[in-house]
């Protein structure tokens, strides 16, 4: 409820007044932490059409700060504008009609949304029902189920260590994972809108 005007609106005096305060502040604390980001020479995604949106990357790692709120805005972003940008090449995909062939709808955007917000165990079994993961790639069920078991963080410092040849390196890069920030790996060639 953060940034939605219509629970801020239902609230009265002081409570309206706090929730306003509280989302300015998330917003120029964001703002400024992801400024101080790419001025130290990290990529910032600035479109929010791009999964990569508000996002710190660092080679192959991306830095989610937004706490949850990025999702939304990208979300929104894309259904209005019927776009969507690759992460990895940068290629601006427009979005077939709904229930079309070979491009991505809306409808597909909204339940890959959905799909991306199921806990753990429920993501495991739309997996296994589909026989592939979100991309299309097929999955293997023993492993698939394995990962169930393993935290978040280690899967993260896993992902980064394969993706630096190093593993004191990968658990470094993913100490913010520690404080809350979403740590992600993924991808070999660099977004062409990523830069700021």
């Amino acid at each position: 409820d953060t940034f939605n005007p219509a629970y801020i609106g239902r609230l009265k005096g002081p409570a309206r007044k706090y929730a306003l305060q509280s989302a300015a502040s998330f917003t120029s604390i964001a703002t400024t932490i992801l400024g101080l980001a790419a001025a130290a020479g990290a990529s910032v995604e600035r479109d929010p059409r791009s999964a990569d949106f508000g996002k710190i990357k660092v080679g192959n790692t991306r830095y989610d700060i937004l706490g949850g709120h990025q999702q939304n805005i990208r979300l929104a972003s894309q259904l209005i504008t019927g776009k969507k940008i690759n992460s990895e090449t940068g290629e601006i995909q427009t979005l077939g009609p709904d229930r079309g062939f070979g491009k991505p709808s809306r409808v597909d955007l909204a339940y890959q949304f959905l799909e991306n917000k199921e806990n753990p165990v429920l993501g495991l079994g739309t997996k296994l029902l589909r026989g592939t993961d979100q991309a299309g790639n097929k999955i293997n069920p023993a492993t698939e189920t394995a990962k169930i078991g393993i935290p978040l963080s280690f899967q993260g410092m896993y992902d980064t260590a394969k993706d630096q040849n190093s593993l004191p390196k990968g658990i470094a890069m993913n100490v913010p994972g520690t404080f809350g920030v979403g740590v992600q790996t993924y991808g070999s060639g660099k977004s062409k809108n990523a830069k700021v």
